[in-house]
């Protein structure tokens, strides 16, 4: 198979990112650099930074459901802590899928399987995520109807699926797109402050866990994830 798929399918990145890692001469076959063209089969010794990647079946990979604390950063990297790997038991290459801010909190979904990773986070998609949202002051209803006819944002009109009030200060929004803290760059611009902000479900995964509390997912819930996401 072509070299940007089997990094995919083991678990390192997405294609695209694959490409530039190639690209960048970051990726060696048998203890040469390879090319993006450059086909491998589990016979093959590839390394990413040095790194051996191994191929495996897909029953060996692990996927994770985790209610991000507040404060915990999105990253597996060293240079930021707390990092996702001081709260999981993780191993090898996994990819957070649907990325919290440091200041947010609620379900993330963690996973070594990257193909699994791509669905969950390619905008063809369109998956579901839904958030509950504390705000600093009481709210009217304009700035619901405003957060579903949409504002724009990087030059974009960006819009909620759905948005509902829950109470004087808090409401629920639904978003299908995925940009950089969209739901605290919104509601800044129509003049409100985010206080605190929850994801609560992932396509047809509800949050069901304590902040902080983790769960390895069965192959079950995996399908019914992936299926949710058609």
């Amino acid at each position: 198979m072509r070299l940007n798929k089997f990094l995919t399918k083991a678990g390192v990145c997405s294609r695209r990112k694959a490409e530039q890692l190639i690209s960048e001469g970051r990726v060696t076959v048998n203890g040469k650099n390879a090319q993006v063209t450059t086909a491998v089969g589990v016979e093959d010794h590839v390394k990413v930074d040095g790194r051996s990647v191994i191929l495996k079946g897909s029953h060996n990979y692990e996927t994770y459901a985790f209610y991000k604390p507040r404060g915990v950063v999105c990253t597996l990297s060293p240079k930021e802590r707390p990092n996702l790997k001081d709260c999981l038991p993780l191993e090898g290459h996994f990819f957070p899928v649907g990325r919290l801010d440091k200041e947010s909190e609620g379900l993330l979904i963690i996973t070594s399987d990257g193909l699994l990773a791509n669905k969950l986070t390619h905008p063809s998609f369109e998956h579901e995520k839904e958030y509950l949202v504390w705000l600093h002051s009481n709210y009217d209803n304009e700035l619901i109807q405003n957060l579903v006819s949409g504002v724009i944002l990087d030059g974009k009109l960006c819009k909620a699926v759905s948005a509902q009030r829950v109470s004087d200060n808090k409401f629920k929004i639904i978003l299908k797109e995925g940009r950089n803290r969209q739901i605290r760059r919104m509601v800044e611009i129509l003049g409100y402050e985010v206080q605190k902000l929850k994801r609560i479900r992932i396509g047809a995964f509800i949050l069901n866990l304590k902040n902080g509390e983790y769960k390895k997912l069965s192959k079950q819930e995996i399908q019914r994830l992936e299926k949710s996401i058609g």
